[in-house]
């Protein structure tokens, strides 16, 4: 078995394109959170270095199409494009995911121009080089089911989730998000609804609609214990 055969991409791997400052803070507080990660950059000498605190990590070229899919990117969970230093890379590298059925680009962007061109070209999501957004996004693609997440203060955060189609039309208690009876458990702080509706402390009797933005606050083991993907719609109405 070659070396690019070993670190194929496996179902739930989150890949990590680039390994700046910014990429190598993703893959290694996902590595912390219990992620598979597999990054790669096309420079041997940061990845000799990443090596040291990264378990699969691969020298290629991220915008090489073969590449791509010899190391199965396109198939992993999802992927993260921090390329920084060379914008021209960073779109190519996007659209040739988008193009081979990347279901999940994560892409920085280094300024709200480059970002624009990110999402016209297909980009999921496209974050800022912040360390503390590298953070954030480690922990919203750690915890299932979470879009953002905010710390605040250790092991202790607030993030937001989206309801989606297998989601609407339960209630509260349904959903296993029923008020605590302890202080440091998971709780619905918020329901955003219509984008300028809020659900205040919501009771555990409340319905939720497809849509809605639920906030929930908690320790960062009760994030990790969500599993709405039970909730994910088979292509149904949701019911």
């Amino acid at each position: 078995m070659n070396p690019a055969e070993s670190a194929v991409v496996a179902k739930g791997q989150v890949a990590v394109l680039g390994l700046g400052r910014f990429g190598q803070r993703v893959a290694r507080d996902l590595q912390l959170k219990g992620v598979d990660v597999l990054a790669i950059d096309r420079d041997p000498n940061r990845v000799r270095e990443s090596s040291a605190l990264l378990q699969h990590v691969m020298v290629a070229d991220v915008s090489d199409r073969a590449a791509l899919i010899e190391l199965g990117v396109p198939e992993s969970e999802s992927v993260i494009v921090a390329v920084g230093g060379d914008i021209q890379v960073s779109l190519l590298t996007t659209v040739l995911l988008k193009t081979l059925g990347a279901t999940d680009v994560v892409a920085r962007a280094r300024d709200e121009l480059h970002g624009n061109a990110l999402r016209q070209l297909g980009a999921d999501r496209v974050v800022f080089p912040e360390l503390d957004t590298a953070e954030r996004l480690a922990h919203s693609l750690s915890f299932k089911g979470v879009q953002d997440y905010f710390e605040l203060g250790r092991d202790y955060g607030i993030s937001t989730v989206l309801v989606n189609d297998g989601m609407a039309g339960k209630t509260i208690e349904e959903l296993g998000l029923v008020h605590p009876r302890q202080a440091n458990e998971l709780s619905v702080v918020l329901i955003i609804r219509n984008r300028n509706e809020a659900v205040i402390h919501p009771d555990r009797f409340e319905k939720v609609s497809g849509g809605d933005v639920l906030v929930l606050a908690g320790l960062d083991k009760e994030f990790e214990a969500l599993h709405f993907e039970r909730f994910e719609s088979n292509g149904g109405d949701g019911r």
